[in-house]
């Protein structure tokens, strides 16, 4: 009786959370339903009996609590004005969201103590990989020809005729756009100059190769999860509709910028890590054989060689074709080497020759050639928000604090400047200043920023929301994939379309309202409902008694969400998630377990 009593007043405050949250009247009869959902959910999965669910759920109930509280509680608490109203609301969200997660992440725990991979899994399928992959490839080129010859050339946005710039030789190259990325442009566009000279065309023979790499790389993960993870048909066609007919994948598809080509070696390299875990019998953990040792079956070694090399070639590219690639590939190889310890051989053997390419292609080769690297106020969009937002909140400033500030720019401009979600006012602020400063006294900007930080603690929480408060929450209030065109520039690129006309015009925008308008699939147009899928995933091996390196194969999109957290520049632009939107569809590696065979 006593549990049941608990269990309704827990289910109470998760419905008030809820109400609070979204702005609910405590008339609405869907407070009822609430309710009685929440006493459905939590009475069903108070009966959970599992060890993991001790340290497990709370843990990851606590990030899912904090990342809605964060983001919503601004809302609600500026329509209380008292101040133990306030803290009221913020108790009722906090401990309601908690208890919510909590319990949901404990009805997930029994649930899967009686699936059946089954429900995914197939050892047998009547339609051959290689087949699965040519429908695909396909399928997806035939999707995304009709959006490139409306957009021919290409979408271009100011990146992209920046980069332009440097591969026509107007400015010199750089780093701040991958140069790997501006050069791979170059590369096509010369080939689109040995047919025609018109900028147009040799612009759409990148875009053209853009799209198709593209579509290879969807197909190939179609053939993996099919082929390795043995997912059914089924759902191999889903993810078909997914890469093909979502239309922010589409746009995406002929958006000349460097996330596309970023989210496609993604979508490799992930792959090559699903091979590495369940592919028999060069999985991982295959008889306890190793590379560095010969192999009495010659086919297997030659094998496994092929593997490192794979691995090697795609986990340089993920370093070189985004600038936080490198910094993701890092926190990558550290988690890698900790889940693969007892295959520290085999793991080193992969990582040391990509830090060795990617250090020398980033130090010797390219200063060799002149290539500038991105500034230091590239690298620290957060820490500049967080002064900034000090700075526009008046907040008091000693006169050393102030003349340090003013030794890297004038920030009698920063109140000016300050957008909460758009890091790039700032940056540029700082870059027309002195930011060479910051690279000359490290330490005393990192103990200035630290000092501020501690003094004004909301402050810098507020700012690190405003950028980064779509990536942890799923939700929001910003377009994605509007953009259409080429952006004015002195370079003679402009839009030339193949087909169009008003009846087009008018299906390419309601394909695009539909991600704001249809429930469900407008969750996939939020660059958070990602964030959430892949920790959820995460929950999932780790709530299961099985084999918990698979692991492994979510670190590309989980490194990937974490560099965005630290250096995001902008809250509303979906590109900058769309290398870890790509890789939705490796969430099913979460219910396979890894074949004894190879684990």
């Amino acid at each position: 009786m006593l549990t049941a009593v608990i269990l309704s007043i827990c289910a109470f405050v998760s419905m008030w959370a809820v109400t609070l949250t979204y702005d609910l009247s405590v008339r609405s009869p869907l407070t009822v339903l609430l309710f009685a959902a929440c006493e459905l959910l939590f009475f069903y999965a108070q009966k959970t009996d599992s060890k993991k669910s001790k340290w497990c759920a709370p843990i990851f109930a606590f990030f899912f609590t904090s990342s809605t509280v964060l983001v919503k509680f601004g809302n609600v608490s500026a329509e209380f004005e008292n101040s133990l109203f306030k803290l009221t609301a913020f108790l009722i969200m906090a401990s309601g969201w908690f208890v919510f997660f909590f319990f949901l992440l404990r009805a997930i725990e029994k649930v899967l103590l009686s699936f059946k991979e089954s429900i995914l899994f197939s050892d047998s399928s009547k339609l051959p990989s290689w087949a699965l992959f040519l429908i695909s490839f396909a399928f997806c080129v035939v999707s995304y020809i009709p959006w490139f010859l409306y957009s021919f050339p290409g979408i271009m946005d100011p990146d992209s005729i920046t980069q332009m710039s440097q591969v026509l030789g107007i400015t010199p190259y750089s780093n701040h756009h991958p140069v790997a990325h501006t050069l791979l442009i170059s590369l096509f566009c010369r080939i689109g100059g040995l047919f025609s000279s018109d900028i147009n065309v040799r612009v759409g023979f990148y875009t053209f190769f853009q799209l198709v790499f593209f579509a290879l790389c969807a197909s190939y993960v179609i053939y993996t999860l099919h082929r390795f993870l043995k997912l059914k048909t089924v759902f191999c066609f889903v993810i078909l509709a997914f890469y093909s007919l979502a239309s922010f994948i589409d746009v995406h598809a002929i958006l000349i910028c460097k996330d596309t080509i970023f989210a496609g070696f993604c979508m490799l390299f992930t792959c090559e890590l699903l091979r590495l875990v369940y592919e028999k019998p060069l999985g991982m953990f295959s008889n306890k054989k190793s590379i560095c040792k010969k192999s009495s079956k010659n086919n297997s070694n030659a094998g496994e060689v092929f593997a490192v090399i794979r691995f090697i070639l795609l986990g340089t590219a993920f370093c070189l074709f985004r600038s936080n690639g490198w910094y993701a590939f890092i926190m990558f190889s550290m988690l890698f080497l900790l889940i693969f310890i007892k295959d520290w051989k085999k793991v080193l053997i992969r990582l040391i020759p990509v830090f060795a390419l990617v250090l020398i292609i980033k130090g010797p080769v390219m200063n060799h050639f002149e290539i500038r690297q991105p500034d230091i106020a590239e690298s620290l969009h957060v820490p500049e928000q967080q002064i900034a937002a000090v700075i526009a909140n008046d907040r008091y400033l000693s006169e050393e604090e102030t003349a340090l500030l003013y030794d890297v720019c004038d920030i009698s401009y920063a109140k000016e400047f300050y957008v909460p979600w758009f890091a790039d006012n700032i940056k540029e602020l700082v870059r027309a200043g002195h930011p060479e400063v910051i690279s000359e006294h490290k330490f005393t900007y990192l103990f200035l920023w630290a000092k501020i930080g501690l003094r004004y603690p909301l402050d810098y929480i507020n700012a690190w929301v405003g950028l980064t408060e779509n990536v942890i929450f799923p939700e929001g209030d910003y377009d994605v994939a509007i953009i259409e065109g080429v952006t004015d520039n002195s370079l003679g690129i402009s839009q030339s379309s193949i087909i169009g006309g008003h009846a087009l015009l008018k299906l390419r925008e309601i394909l695009i309202k539909f991600g704001s308008f249809i429930p469900l699939y407008g969750f996939l147009w939020s660059m958070g409902s990602y964030t959430w899928i892949f920790l959820m995933s995460l929950f999932v091996i780790l709530a299961q008694k099985k084999d918990n390196k698979r692991i492994v194969i979510l670190l590309p999109a989980i490194t990937v969400i974490l560099t965005l957290l630290l250096a995001i520049p902008s809250a509303k632009m979906f590109r900058y998630a769309f290398s870890y939107a790509a890789l939705l569809p490796f969430v099913f590696c979460a219910f396979k377990a890894i074949p004894k065979e190879t684990g």
